[in-house]
């Protein structure tokens, strides 16, 4: 059986993967984890907190040509971007740091397209 921590992680991961940060809600989480809202904070005490988690994590875990964490990072980027990038500065993986200022750096529009079109 899972932990509730664990729990909790992989339903922020699945939820925060598809409605991006804004869109996401603790209540949301709690739900698919068949938690309480309580117990999301006791385990990360905020959203953001959660998020950071949850983003190191699928940095840590995916390799540069994985086109649907790009394509993540691009919608949140553009639905968030103070936030995605306070987040980014709290992830020690330079790599991903740098690859992420270039697309930010860049036409995003021209940036997809290249992708989608890879």
């Amino acid at each position: 059986m899972e932990s509730v921590e664990k729990s909790i992680f992989n339903a922020a991961k699945s939820v925060f993967c598809r409605f991006g940060f804004l869109s996401t809600s603790i209540q949301t989480v709690a739900d698919l984890a068949l938690t309480s809202k309580t117990s999301v904070h006791y385990y990360y005490r905020s959203k953001e907190n959660l998020y950071l988690k949850v983003l190191s994590d699928v940095i840590k875990n995916c390799s540069s040509d994985d086109s649907v964490i790009i394509w993540f990072f691009l919608v949140e980027m553009q639905t968030n971007k103070a936030m995605f990038l306070k987040t980014l500065n709290k992830i020690e993986n330079k790599d991903w740091q740098l690859f992420i200022n270039q697309v930010i750096k860049s036409n995003i529009s021209v940036a997809v397209d290249a992708w989608l079109n890879e």
